[in-house]
């Protein structure tokens, strides 16, 4: 009864007095969702229903023998309780209350959750593998163990001194530390705790690598490019490299004549314009920025730039289109190539009258306004940029405009 009288006298407070009778007021369709368990007594549990009619904004929730879990609000439905407590009986039941004298009420039984523990965490097994050295201090390491009753769904590594390396999820099991610390001690150490579980650990002392890397360069790769003159040529370059101590390279060609210095991050690198050595085979030496001691050399054969093949244009052809007025016309022009040693062609019409300049990749070229010569025949012709001596010319019946 004094449940009921607090529920009135909160009412009142609020200003949330029912209106109307309660003769229709229905409680319906309670729906119960078990959650996880969040100690050996209680569970989670999401409680949702429908109404009519309700009198007021309010809802009283309780559980067996009219004992009151508390008074909540409609429109906060869906409502989560945190900490439900179980009641040791096969079936939990819950009463939901609209108005005061538990008229409207509805009662629901839903199946209860196991809380009680299934024993304590532990960690066994564990076993670490030694991957490669990546550096003179760091190196990789795969990490096993087994566990049961974790209750979390993450671990944490520890090193020495409970310094955490990191927290890694029990899924990705066996886990690879990219870049295990090597202690400088006699032996190496790992812990391993289940997350936020400082009773739930596992301990191993192992031997780890013999990191004394030093810089390395190595799976050097040159590949000779086409010829940019009769002494030039483009030079692919690319090797890998291990615990450079700068982050750029030199490049030498023979008695350590100097090319220049690049950015690691640039490889593989393009040299344009290599020059020949004039030897049947070129050389060249690669060494990290300032350090004498990590280099690697190759020798490869070398283009032959001094036998280059003409320039030449041929099959020009023409078609033509629409007039576009009294004096032009569309025109569609198309040509064959061989060693243009140029990405552009110019177009003229006769005595050399230059029209413009285009990219050989956009034929075949649409001429929108191609002028009449007034002569019987029109001429076109076509010659590789900046090479008047690769030019072709075709003279052709124009169209009556």
């Amino acid at each position: 009864m004094k449940n009921l009288l607090y529920l009135f006298q909160l009412t009142l407070l609020i200003g949330l007095v029912g209106c109307g009778g309660d003769d229709d007021c229905e409680v319906r369709d309670i729906t119960v969702e078990v959650g996880d368990c969040t100690c050996e007594d209680s569970f989670e549990l999401i409680i949702d229903f429908e109404y009519l009619d309700a009198p007021n904004d309010l809802y009283g929730l309780y559980t067996r023998n009219d004992e009151l879990i508390g008074f909540y609000r409609l429109q906060d439905l869906p409502l989560t309780l945190d900490n439900f407590k179980v009641s040791g009986l096969e079936y939990e039941f819950v009463k939901i209350c609209l108005d005061d004298e538990e008229e409207c009420c509805k009662e629901y039984e839903f199946k209860a959750p196991n809380c009680e523990p299934h024993g304590e965490c532990s960690i066994t097994d564990l076993t670490v593998d030694l991957g490669e050295c990546l550096n003179d201090e760091e190196y990789k390491l795969l990490v096993r163990f087994q566990y049961q009753n974790a209750g979390n769904e993450f671990f944490d590594l520890f090193v020495r001194n409970d310094q955490l390396l990191g927290f890694y999820e029990l899924k990705d099991l066996p886990t690879m530390i990219s870049n295990f610390p090597r202690s400088g001690a006699d032996y190496d150490f790992l812990k391993v705790c289940i997350n936020d579980n400082s009773d739930c650990c596992q301990e191993i002392e192992f031997m780890g690598p013999e990191c004394n890397v030093g810089c390395e360069l190595f799976d050097l790769v040159v590949e000779a490019g086409e010829c940019t003159s009769e002494t030039t040529y483009n030079l692919f370059v690319d090797f890998k490299h291990q615990n450079a101590s700068q982050s750029a390279f030199d490049l030498f060609t023979r008695n350590d004549n100097p090319i220049g210095f690049f950015d690691l991050d640039d490889l593989p690198l393009t040299i344009e314009d290599f020059e020949l050595s004039g030897r049947d085979y070129d050389f060249i030496k690669v060494c990290i920025n300032d350090n004498p001691d990590c280099c690697e050399e190759i020798e490869f054969s070398p283009p032959n730039c001094n036998e280059q093949t003409n320039c030449s244009i041929s099959e020009v052809e023409v078609e033509i289109g629409e007039c576009t007025s009294a004096n032009t016309y569309k025109l569609l022009l198309d040509f064959e190539h061989e060693n243009a040693g140029n990405d552009f062609f110019d177009v003229f019409t006769r005595n050399d009258n230059f029209i413009g300049f285009f990219e050989l990749d956009d034929l075949p070229l649409t001429i929108e306004d191609f002028e009449l010569s007034g002569r019987d025949y029109d001429f076109i012709k076509v010659c590789i940029n900046d090479n008047p001596e690769c030019c072709k010319a075709i003279e052709f019946l124009p169209p009556d405009c």
